[in-house]
């Protein structure tokens, strides 16, 4: 027996097509080749008539080995789902990195997001040195894959589950960078056989062929500081492969509200944008510096140029603005721990003068963690104790600091 063309419904899948001729017979039947294995136990969650695809590589081992001791809704990233509510709101389709969201996603049954792996079956090596078969360890998306064996499962299965995807999924997020990338340009290659027609590279690490947007994120499992650095934005190099990811979901124009309490977060598309507390969007003047060149707002403009917040002599010099008192204007998800391997949700914050920057809220101090461009920006307006800073939120996402001299 095997799955029909489209994405699973929730639960068991009975396919035994990269089995034959043996018969379907879940998580019993194994198939081998040249020190590879997979077993016969294909399993899907969430919806089947989604906007998104959620998809890891396989099952590794923590999620296979409890197949026939937990419920079927806690298989799904045991062990990982914190990690995966991270990921999916770092990239906009999370309001919170609550894996309690993720819990709920994967076990709506018509809900807008189907979780599963890219292979169903879970796959395995051998390892010669320990004698025995495991499913995880470094390479192994890369390795399999690059294998005639792999080769041909990854094919089988795609075709079959991703060949023909329902109408309104418009986004498949694909977890997992491989070494230098190459899990992203296997799949890529994978993508072209099973669904013919134009495809084209969005950036690094996402692709589509104008009906679908192919985006890979960090792996959920993946080790040591690979996903704090993939989620810390411009703070470290694999930080850009994350805002890369970001800027892709949204290309995607995903349009409805993905899970409890959470929206994709968007803009210049059609996507719907994540509601956030909006601070007056009244447009001001450009900012003052103490060289006059330009004229102080008059007090009525002060009233609508957004929240003061008085400078004092450390905040200048340690490039530090505490946001306690506009804790309304941050956006969602945008308040993250203490440490950059514990970021928020990042956003823009647009000098006035100066540049914008991605950043979030170190969340013990509740300052803008990237300091250095606020140390900037006081140093170009020529800020001294007693000034005003005025905060504004635009849109969804952007804050925007401006100058007051007193």
């Amino acid at each position: 027996m095997q799955a029909t063309c489209g994405l699973p419904e929730h639960g068991r899948v009975a396919c035994s097509i990269c089995h034959h001729p043996q018969p379907y017979n879940f998580d019993r039947t194994h198939t081998e080749r040249n020190g590879w294995r997979i077993t016969n136990n294909p399993l899907a969650w969430g919806g089947s008539e989604p906007e998104v695809v959620v998809l890891g590589f396989s099952k590794g081992p923590t999620q296979a080995g409890a197949l026939a001791s937990v419920p079927h809704d806690a298989i799904a990233y045991k062990g990982g789902r914190s990690a995966i509510a991270k990921i999916l709101h770092h990239v906009g389709l999370l309001q919170r990195p609550d894996a309690r969201l993720v819990d709920g996603l994967i076990g709506d049954r018509n809900g807008q997001i189907h979780f599963g792996s890219l292979i169903r079956c879970t796959v395995e090596r051998w390892d010669e040195q320990e004698r025995t078969w495991k499913g995880t360890g470094g390479g192994m998306l890369d390795r399999f894959v690059a294998t005639d064996f792999g080769t041909k499962v990854a094919q089988r299965c795609g075709s079959t589950f991703l060949g023909c995807l329902p109408e309104r999924t418009r986004l498949i997020v694909m977890l997992g960078l491989g070494s230098k990338l190459n899990y992203v340009r296997a799949c890529r290659m994978l993508f072209q056989r099973i669904r013919p027609g134009t495809w084209e590279a969005i950036n690094e690490v996402s692709y589509t062929d104008g009906k679908i947007v192919v985006v890979h994120t960090e792996h959920f499992a993946s080790q040591g500081a690979l996903l704090p650095n993939w989620l810390s934005g411009e703070a470290h190099e694999r930080g850009r492969l994350g805002l890369l990811a970001r800027e892709a979901v949204t290309r995607s124009k995903v349009t409805g509200d993905i899970g409890p309490e959470s929206e994709v977060c968007s803009s210049g598309s059609n996507a719907k944008v994540a509601s956030a507390p909006r601070g007056n969007s009244v447009e001001v003047p450009h900012p003052v510096s103490r060289n006059g060149s330009a004229s102080s707002p008059s007090p009525a403009q002060h009233m609508s140029a957004g929240h003061a917040i008085t400078l004092t002599a450390g905040a200048i010099r340690n490039g530090n603005l505490s946001l306690n008192s506009v804790r309304h204007l941050i956006p969602p998800g945008g308040i993250g721990g203490t440490s950059k391997g514990d970021l928020g949700h990042p956003f823009t914050v647009r000098f006035e003068p100066g540049d914008s920057h991605q950043t979030d809220i170190a969340g013990d101090k509740m300052t803008f963690r990237c300091r250095g461009a606020v140390r900037d920006f006081f140093e170009q307006v020529g800020a001294r104790a007693g000034d005003l800073i005025r905060i504004r939120a635009e849109g969804s996402r952007i804050l925007v600091i401006t100058f007051q001299q007193r």
